[in-house]
């Protein structure tokens, strides 16, 4: 896979993990493994989805910085119909359906209202990123039956600005930044992928204005990076949302 399986893991607090296991159980099309205090998948290239189960954890108060997607790879075209199709089953909502030139994705929330974005890396060369409609009646004609790999491509966040985030991923973490002209985003990568992370400002101003989750919080509690050429210096990090980075 393209991203070069540069995250190599991240941890979802979530509160029902009965809800959180049929979901991601589905869309990853793979089963967990029983873990103290939650459940491990196990991904391709040795990444991996740990949901930590915790009942008191609240629900991001709305313009909190945190997650905004998670999303995962694909290994072929044909599994976006199967993750549509999987969607109706387990009556998640169809958020959208987007052609980004560097690839076709689908967009849903899980069980705890956690963003989920489905996608597969197109072959063709592209300049930049786009957003163009991806016509959802086209994700379900045939695929459905198609077994596929999963693995994480990227991690979205909210942010309360853009310039502490560049410094953040550029200075600290060795990433460049790959795509500038999106309108409240910025979006970063080690080599020449399209982007490992992005941070954006759409939802971080009004609300809490981007103010970082104080105590347990429903969503991403961390994750985990390497760096293919040693961009970065081993440790823990809290980048711009207040989410624990690992460097490895």
């Amino acid at each position: 896979m393209r991203h070069g399986f540069v995250i190599r893991k991240a941890v979802l607090i979530v509160r029902r993990l009965d809800e959180a296991e049929r979901f991601y159980t589905a869309i990853l099309n793979r089963p967990p493994e029983p873990v103290q205090g939650g459940l491990l998948y196990r991904l391709e290239g040795g990444s991996e989805l740990l949901l930590r189960q915790n009942p008191r954890a609240r629900r991001p108060l709305p313009g909190a910085a945190g997650l905004y997607h998670i999303a995962f790879t694909v290994d072929k075209p044909g599994a976006l119909p199967a993750v549509v199709e999987k969607l109706r089953s387990l009556g998640s909502p169809l958020l959208g359906a987007s052609d980004h030139c560097f690839t076709l994705a689908v967009y849903t929330l899980d069980p705890e209202g956690n963003g989920v974005e489905v996608y597969w890396d197109k072959d063709e060369p592209c300049e930049r990123l786009v957003t163009k409609p991806l016509d959802p009646r086209a994700l379900t004609m045939g695929g459905s039956h198609l077994g596929y790999r999963t693995s994480i491509g990227h991690i979205h966040l909210k942010v309360a600005g853009l310039e502490e985030a560049e410094v953040f991923y550029t200075k600290i973490l060795g990433m460049s930044v790959t795509e500038r002209g999106y309108p409240g985003a910025l979006f970063f990568a080690y080599g020449d992928y399209h982007h490992h992370v992005a941070a954006n400002i759409w939802e971080t101003r009004w609300g809490a204005r981007g103010s970082r989750p104080q105590g347990p919080v429903v969503g991403l509690e961390s994750y985990t990076l390497r760096p293919p050429n040693g961009e970065a210096d081993p440790g823990i990090y809290e980048d711009p949302a207040g989410v624990q980075v690992i460097i490895v």
